[in-house]
């Protein structure tokens, strides 16, 4: 499990002790695609570090629409805040949007990890921040944006994501950037005219980088 552990951003660089004991303490756990991991509101009974695979974080609405938080790759993790707190819920919902592996750390198990090891809680402090800046972000651009120019943050980000564009269709595009699949169906096919984008087979390649990026900074 070492060399899986050292290729979490949260682990490495860490102490032989330190990963000797997160190897006494964690558990793998598979899931296959589509298959729920937590679901918003329930407890929170671990903290989560992808070995393989990806994962998708939503929220439902009250209506039942969802709206895409974020996706994580290997090496990334998640539920790390509640998992921190004493009494706390799972903040999102979360499934597997492939075959997926996962290390699983009892909540109880993680705090005790921080508590003593003063580098650790550093890294992982960091890695929160990091996650506050992204959702900090996110809410600006849903509350400030148009669905153009949120469109167009999404293509430049996820063109230099881990994740990338392949495996995103045009039903998950509109629930990440808040709307429908008509609306985003229709900015795409303008953006392919105006030579800032191509999309052959559905998989869509950045042609004009520049040209996305001046669509985000323009207002309305």
């Amino acid at each position: 499990m070492e060399a899986d552990l050292r290729e979490i951003p949260l682990f490495s660089g860490q102490s032989d002790e330190l990963l000797d004991k997160i190897r006494q303490l964690a558990r793998r756990k598979r899931y296959e695609k589509g298959e729920a991991v937590t679901w918003q509101g329930d407890p929170c009974r671990a903290a989560y570090f992808i070995l393989e695979g990806k994962v998708e974080i939503f929220k439902i609405a009250p209506g039942g629409r969802e709206q895409i938080i974020s996706r994580l790759a290997a090496g990334e993790g998640f539920n790390i805040v509640p998992a921190c707190l004493a009494e706390a819920n799972n903040p999102a919902n979360t499934r597997a949007i492939t075959d997926t592996e996962l290390l699983v750390l009892r909540k109880e198990d993680f705090a005790s990890l921080l508590k003593s090891n003063a580098s650790f809680s550093f890294r992982v402090l960091q890695y929160v921040s990091g996650r506050l800046q992204f959702m900090t972000e996110m809410v600006e651009t849903l509350s400030l944006y148009s669905v153009r120019q949120r469109l167009a943050k999404f293509l430049v980000d996820q063109a230099d994501a881990e994740t990338g564009l392949e495996s995103w269709t045009q039903g998950d595009i509109a629930r990440r950037v808040g709307t429908v699949r008509e609306v985003v169906a229709r900015t795409l096919k303008e953006f392919e005219r105006e030579g800032l984008i191509s999309i052959e087979r559905n998989r869509i390649k950045l042609m004009d980088r520049k040209m996305l990026e001046d669509v985000i900074e323009k207002s309305g």
